[in-house]
């Protein structure tokens, strides 16, 4: 499925602010964003989607030249952590992925929302794999934690 939201105005707003829904699941809902400049009201756009599709679970895909510098990376995280707070009250989740490392340090910390990360993939988003937040020592940490939970021993060979 592929619906684009386009916001009124689009004249202003299209060419720097994309969003586009890519795939519904039963559970979450897959929106790639594309930025060119300024966050343009992304949260309240994505949240408006969710509401259109009762869909509460949202996994956003940045493309890849979505930059964060001090104030672009603060006013996204802070419309980013709104739309994380919005979705959590309705029992839904806000997950990222295809931020760079430094675009998700600004993001993640401005947003004041502690369970708002960035992924690699969309899957690690869903299943909550490891994150790349930007934070290096906490991305080591839970990439070991990762390791150790997801160990298996070899199965034993039944006895005939």
């Amino acid at each position: 499925m592929s619906v684009i939201e386009k916001a009124p105005g689009a004249a202003t707003l299209a060419p720097t602010c994309r969003c586009e829904v890519v795939e519904r699941g039963p559970n979450w809902l897959f929106v790639r964003v594309e930025l060119s400049g300024e966050p343009c009201g992304v949260g309240d756009r994505l949240w408006e989607i969710a509401r259109s599709q009762f869909v509460y679970r949202l996994v956003v895909e940045f493309n890849a030249d979505a930059h964060a510098d001090a104030v672009y990376g603060s006013k996204l995280g802070h419309e980013l952590g709104a739309l994380c707070d919005r979705l959590i009250e309705r029992g839904g989740a806000l997950r990222l992925c295809g931020l760079s490392p430094e675009a998700a340090h600004v993001v993640v910390s401005e947003s004041g929302c502690p369970r708002l990360h960035n992924h690699a993939t969309t899957h690690d988003a869903v299943w909550c794999g490891p994150r790349c937040d930007g934070d290096t020592a906490a991305e080591q940490t839970v990439h070991a934690r990762f390791d150790e939970e997801t160990w298996r021993t070899p199965p034993r060979p039944h006895a005939k």
